[in-house]
């Protein structure tokens, strides 16, 4: 059984997700929204995979800045940590250089009530579910400096 779910919204430009993340981020503070944790990728036209971070303060489930650039270039590879091929293959397809995406963390028990919220941006959403295993593995291969 899940512990976590993954919820990533895929936008057409390096701005979308950036403004998404700044119009949640006085909700995500005020822990009006059941999100333990957000991030915004840009994958920039060079290539680079730029990430900005926000941290649920009170949350033992969030991923660092360096675990989300970690989780999501094992997205854009070949994947792996038995995360769901469908949601690998789907991210590969939507998120390309000049995009960008937000990315969050959330308890499964919300997660209806957060795909509902995000159905209203302009996006493709894209979730996985993490058991508590999978995201102690992802960290530990992060930790290490695995190459994804």
């Amino acid at each position: 059984m899940a512990d976590s779910m993954m919820i990533a919204l895929v936008f057409e430009d390096e701005g979308g997700a950036e403004r998404l993340f700044d119009e949640f981020e006085e909700t995500l503070k005020a822990e009006s929204f059941p999100i333990d944790d957000a991030a915004v990728a840009v994958y920039k036209q060079t290539g680079e995979v730029l990430v900005k971070q926000w941290a649920h303060p009170l949350s033992e489930n969030g991923f660092t800045s360096e675990l989300w650039t970690f989780v999501i270039k094992m997205l854009l590879s070949d994947g792996g940590y038995h995360i769901d091929d469908w949601s690998i293959e789907k991210f590969k397809q939507v998120y390309r250089s000049g995009n960008s995406a937000f990315f969050c963390l959330i308890e499964p028990s919300a997660s209806r009530e957060v795909l509902i919220q995000f159905r209203q941006f302009r996006g493709t959403l894209i979730y996985a579910e993490f058991t508590e295993e999978q995201k102690v593995q992802l960290k530990a291969a992060a930790s290490k400096g695995e190459r994804v």
